[in-house]
């Protein structure tokens, strides 16, 4: 009963959409297989918009340089369903749903179809999230639901897919510079060499600022990454990745105990794409992360230094078997290790392997239906094999209209830290994990409408979810705490997204969501689960251009009351409103961008904790492309 009244509720506003519809009586067989953006990375497969299986957010390079945003946590509020905030100046955070905690570990995140998610602790995607640099990006693809069906048990509740720019097609030379209040200095210089047959790109960057008022959380953030791109045949392209990351920030606690934190990382990446025919395609790819953690607490016998590693290498395969029917399947393999006295209790290396078989089917029956039916199964080394299936119908009801109704089920496999931790302070052991520790689990129902008023210039894309998690891990007990799988959940909503074009040079986007938590343990509702995301929160982000290159940006946030902790954090309501300012200009063949911003212009709100305040901050940009 009652997923039949919500599947009641959310078709209401779908039906009265389309009755409003001005084209449904003139379509066209160009109108149906117009052109809309390609997805790539929802089931393996490229597929439009309106096919994949899965609510999707596309927000490209221009969207990224006009929202005025510094961090890819603050691009996320575009998104919706994503919440976002800061732990502290230094530690700026987004998770889709509420987390249950600030820990943010069951998102994936992707950087040229690189995992990045941490393997040390509980790995958290918060400080490979700080590891880009918004300029080199070419678009973010963002699936709004689990889709461990297709990447694993890391893509527990969301995905976030990042696709930076090719290498040859970059400036030459590209330099800028951001500079204002609270200490805000970037700088980054971006260099490219080569042609569309081999080319290389290099970009060199750092962040600083200091943080929140009345709190030590300075931070500098240093980066380095090379892009390679090779095409030597029309059926070949070579990608090869590095880099090195270098995060350092100030940490005051409570009481007031300063120290400083570091987190450092360092990759290689390649991936090889070869088209066998018209019709099939292989890819080939692999990578080898090492990251190094070092937290120290002056005159407190307490530590939390680790180094972690992580080697990955996948295969797909694609083929189209006829018109109807398209499949891709591949295998991965990955290890895991990781290597701290402080979290262990040892110096022996802990270590994980996985190997994981993936496949999705793409049916079209009929030219309005396509069927999209998959999964993926998992073998741990230490947890057991879990498998992860999804099925999901889309259904063309008139052309630019698509229905979309399914069900997946996901994993998400304990961390090392998780089933072998021995954590202690001063000898005595603050956690130990017995090893029991079960993969969390999720069921997640969704219907969604995807429509595109052409006439109006408007896209709707409405989803309505109900997320069933079970096996919550939880920190329990007296110390030693254990890592326990306590809790089971249940979130309910729908969220909206609306992209409007009214005129050349103006986009207007509205997100909102609605979601009601509720979990239960030893029979008792949490009342801090209930609030770990706002019961509504909305984003409406204006983009206009206005005459002789200049160009003016708003975006408001609003969100009810949550906590990212305890109750005793309970956060109230927040508003921020963000503007920007920008003119372009030439000298000669140089293109540049001049821009002002100025975020939460309005007033400040809490963040975090009621302690932690975010003030407003204004500061400046200049661009150059040689």
């Amino acid at each position: 009963m009652p997923r039949r009244r919500l599947l009641a509720v959310l078709s209401a506003p779908t039906l009265a959409v389309l009755s409003t519809c001005p084209f449904a009586q003139e379509v066209s067989e160009k109108d149906y297989f117009g052109d809309l953006p390609v997805v790539l990375s929802v089931s393996r497969l490229a597929q439009p918009l309106d096919e994949t299986p899965g609510a999707v957010t596309i927000i490209d390079r221009e969207l990224i340089r006009r929202s005025g945003a510094r961090e890819l946590a603050e691009v996320l509020r575009l998104v919706p369903g994503f919440v976002t905030g800061q732990i502290n100046g230094a530690n700026p955070m987004a998770n889709y749903h509420g987390d249950f905690d600030s820990l943010n570990r069951r998102l994936q995140v992707f950087v040229d179809g690189r995992s990045v998610f941490s393997t040390l602790l509980v790995g958290n995607v918060g400080h490979p999230m700080m590891g880009v640099v918004l300029d080199d990006i070419e678009r973010i693809e963002v699936l709004r639901g689990s889709n461990s069906a297709a990447q694993g048990s890391n893509a527990f509740s969301g995905v976030v897919n990042i696709i930076t720019r090719d290498a040859a097609d970059v400036p030459e030379v590209s330099v800028a510079v951001t500079g204002g209040e609270k200490g805000i200095l970037d700088r980054s210089v971006r260099a490219r060499i080569g042609d569309e047959r081999l080319a290389f790109r290099v970009t060199a960057a750092r962040r600083d600022d200091n943080g929140l008022d009345n709190l030590a959380d300075n931070k500098r953030v240093d980066q380095l990454h090379l892009r390679g791109d090779l095409r030597p045949s029309a059926a070949d392209h070579l990608s090869v990745f590095a880099g090195s990351i270098n995060h350092e920030w100030e940490v005051q606690g409570t009481p007031a105990v300063w120290r400083k934190e570091n987190w450092r990382n360092a990759y290689v990446h390649g991936k090889w794409q070869h088209q066998l025919s018209e019709t099939n395609s292989l890819t080939l790819k692999g990578s080898i992360d090492e990251e190094n953690y070092i937290d120290s607490y002056p005159r407190f016998p307490l530590k939390a230094d680790g180094r972690g590693r992580r080697l990955s290498l996948e295969g797909a395969h694609t083929t189209a078997l006829n018109q109807m029917l398209r499949l891709v399947w591949g295998a991965e393999f990955r290890r895991e290790e990781v290597q701290s006295r402080a979290l262990f209790n040892t110096d022996t290396t802990q270590n994980a392997q996985m190997w994981r078989l993936f496949g999705n089917v793409e049916w079209r029956p009929h030219p309005k239906w396509l069927i999209n039916a998959g999964g993926l199964w998992e073998d741990h080394t230490i947890v057991g094999p879990r498998t992860s299936p999804r099925l999901m119908v889309n259904y063309h009801l008139l052309p630019d209209h698509t229905l979309r109704v399914g069900s997946t089920q996901a994993y998400r496999m304990p961390t090392l830290f998780e089933l072998r931790g021995d954590w202690r302070v001063g000898g005595v052991p603050f956690v130990r994990a017995t090893g029991g520790l079960k993969p969390e689990r999720l069921v997640s129902d969704e219907i969604g409408y995807l429509g595109h008023f052409r006439g109006l210039a408007l896209t709707v894309d409405v989803r309505g979810f109900e997320e069933a998690g079970s096996s919550l891990a939880r920190y329990f007990g007296a110390a030693p705490n254990d890592v326990v799988n306590k809790d089971r959940y249940r979130k309910r909503g729908w969220e909206t997204q609306l992209r409007w074009r009214p005129l050349d040079g103006t986009e207007v986007l509205f997100n909102h969501t609605q979601i009601r938590i509720r979990s239960w343990a030893t029979g008792n509702t949490q009342l801090s689960d209930q609030l770990a995301a706002p019961s509504h929160f909305s984003t409406l982000a204006i983009f206009h251009r206005l005459p002789a290159e200049f160009d003016f940006s708003v975006i408001a946030t609003e969100a009810e009351q949550m906590t990212w902790g305890t109750i005793n954090d309970l956060l109230p309501a927040s508003r921020q409103i963000d503007l920007r300012l920008a003119k372009g200009f030439r000298f000669g063949t140089t293109r540049a961008e001049a821009a002002i911003a100025v975020q939460a212009a309005t007033g400040s709100h809490q963040e975090f904790s009621p302690t932690q305040r975010f003030t407003r901050r204004a500061f400046a940009t200049l661009r150059l492309d040689f």
